[in-house]
């Protein structure tokens, strides 16, 4: 699935995202998130969340997910995505 067809109406940016363990609940796709967000009448929350993959004898390899959240009182939705492809940081052709 591609992240076109994951197209997903973002309220806001977040620089970080503190996720409580005990209220969390991951929903599977972006469309159950939008009907939730409509459902409970809250924004949805978008943050990128950037990781390092490291593989023994090479450097560290960057990779992204989005996450979008939803937070209804002390409970909150979410629900990850991962990037298509990294930044082009330096490709050669």
């Amino acid at each position: 699935m591609s992240a076109m067809s994951n197209r997903i109406a973002v309220d806001a940016e977040a620089v970080e995202l503190r996720l409580p363990e005990d209220r969390r609940i991951q929903i599977k796709t972006p469309r159950e998130l939008e009907r939730i967000a409509g459902r409970v009448g809250k924004p949805i929350i978008h943050e990128l969340v950037d990781s390092y993959e490291v593989q023994a004898g090479s450097e560290p390899a960057k990779k992204g997910s989005h996450l979008y959240t939803v937070y209804d009182g002390p409970w909150v939705y979410y629900c990850e995505v991962q990037a298509e492809e990294p930044a082009m940081e330096g490709s050669a052709e």
